[in-house]
């Protein structure tokens, strides 16, 4: 059998030793999925011959938060770098992914430039250059720091806390601000084939965690097989929506499935 092809033995001496190294990784996971009937025999079959391996896999998607509902993997979505790697929301025919572990993080991006230059908030070029944080992030903002040499009022919004002298000295107000407040309070479902596989979790669980091996990242005790061309879902539901307009300021969100998949070997 498929265990044994690996080396591991009896279906029951496999389970035994996959158990035992569940923390050493997402392959180890799969590898006690292998004996399932959860994983396709065309894709068991793959391997066994060698025209499929395992894998590390993360697939994303990088949607704007423009509403209460925001749904991260649709089936009218081409692969694009930088927004998504995934087409359609399905996995191509024979890859199936084991998602170990989920990392949410999010953007903020403000409009910049004016006139026929004019980049509104929302564009997706921004968010492909944006830098993605936990949702619990939070920067210190200053009402008014100064006027600068030519007597404008110069205001900021700062990682940390400086002191910036102006031509009128220096003064400091910072209070704490968040564009991700209305992601703090909203939960996640997770589909996939119409099935839910985590039903209405909150996404506090996606919080800046020091023990966690990525910022945003939320380990499954329950990991999750995705089989090859069925639809994905992934949707968040807020109690209230971040406040941003869009073309001034605009809030994104990355969420990313991680483990271990099969691809051509």
């Amino acid at each position: 059998m498929y265990t044994e092809m690996l080396g591991l033995g009896s279906t029951a001496g496999a389970m035994a030793v996959n158990n035992s190294m569940l923390n050493k990784g997402s392959r180890a996971e799969f590898l006690a999925f292998a004996s399932t009937r959860e994983v396709p025999d065309a894709v068991k079959a793959g391997l066994e011959s060698g025209k499929l391996k395992l894998s590390d896999m993360m697939i994303y998607s990088i949607r704007q938060v423009d509403g209460k509902t925001i749904k991260m993997f649709q089936p009218q979505d081409s692969k694009e770098i930088g927004l998504r790697n995934i087409d359609r929301a399905r996995l191509p025919k024979q890859q199936t992914l084991l998602v170990s572990g989920i990392q949410l993080l999010a953007a903020w991006t403000q409009a910049s430039g004016t006139g026929a230059s004019l980049v509104k908030a929302d564009d997706e070029r921004k968010a492909m250059a944006s830098k993605f944080y936990p949702i619990d992030r939070y920067w210190n903002t200053a009402g008014l720091i100064g006027r600068d040499a030519a007597g404008k009022i110069v205001t900021g919004l700062e990682d940390e806390i400086v002191a910036m002298t102006t031509t009128s000295g220096t003064f400091l107000d910072y209070e704490s601000f968040s564009p991700f407040a209305g992601l703090e309070t909203g939960v996640f479902t997770f589909r996939s084939n119409r099935t839910d596989l985590i039903s209405e979790m909150p996404l506090t669980v996606f919080k800046g965690n020091p023990l966690a091996p990525a910022p945003g990242y939320y380990k499954l005790d329950n990991p999750r097989l995705i089989q090859d061309d069925v639809e994905i879902e992934f949707e968040l539901n807020l109690g209230e929506e971040v406040e941003a307009d869009g073309n001034s300021e605009a809030v994104w969100v990355l969420v990313g499935l991680h483990g271990t998949g099969t691809i051509p070997a």
